[in-house]
């Protein structure tokens, strides 16, 4: 999760570290030498994930995945998943050298503009 009060300086702060997050992480799980024949059948959607080829589109994922934006942006993201039944969240909020900064200014905006639309 990372908010900023607007969808550019999210974009501007969070981009680069969650980008280098997201790459060393995927080389980090990935099995030895990428050989993707190793991954059990059951795991077919891993290949992609794992194949030398795959990219990481930061767009992409923000509108898919991440919950990244403006606060506004935010809360529209945990509305729509509270709507389809998710009921609990764990948040990511120090990722791939993102100044401390920029964290706790994250978690302000959070505290101040997300919390408070979800108190029940």
């Amino acid at each position: 999760m990372y908010t900023a009060p607007t969808p550019e300086q999210a974009r501007r702060d969070a981009e680069a570290p969650f980008l280098w997050f997201k790459k060393t992480a995927d080389e980090v799980s990935a099995p030895p030498e990428r050989r993707l024949d190793l991954l059990p059948d059951n795991f077919a959607p891993y290949r992609r994930r794992f194949a030398t080829e795959a990219t990481f589109n930061y767009q992409d994922l923000t509108d898919r995945v991440i919950l990244f934006g403006s606060p506004e942006q935010v809360v529209e993201r945990v509305e729509a998943l509270r709507q389809s039944g998710v009921e609990s969240l764990i948040l990511f909020v120090n990722f791939g050298g993102i100044d401390s900064q920029h964290v706790k200014d994250s978690l302000e905006w959070f505290a101040a503009e997300v919390m408070p639309r979800f108190k029940d």
